[in-house]
């Protein structure tokens, strides 16, 4: 598609291509790109993690990567299967979500 777009700019020198995606990762790349001058995906690696912080993201019932993360953070929160301290999730949000929930 990046390629139809670029031709489309280049037979219109004038033209602007405006893109807006109310659910999209657009603004996650933007941010990366602004922090690592290189825009990058976020994976995350609850396995590891000892205190999990949500801002107002459900990312364990949510979003690329959300099966992975929840079965990541369940498998260290059953402190019997886990060698070591259960992790701790916290979670502030605006409406009530799924990881609201487990918090």
């Amino acid at each position: 598609m990046a390629a139809q777009i670029e031709q489309v700019l280049e037979a219109y020198p004038q033209a602007k291509w405006l893109q807006y995606e109310s659910a999209g990762r657009s603004s996650a790349r933007a941010g990366a790109r602004l922090a690592f001058a290189d825009a990058a995906n976020v994976h995350y690696d609850f396995s590891k993690a000892d205190v999990i912080l949500s801002l107002d993201a459900d990312c364990l019932t949510q979003g690329p990567g959300s099966v992975r993360y929840t079965r990541d953070f369940t498998a260290r929160h059953r402190a019997a299967d886990h060698q070591g301290p259960a992790n701790r999730l916290y979670v502030a949000e605006s409406m009530p979500s799924n990881a609201g929930a487990m918090a």
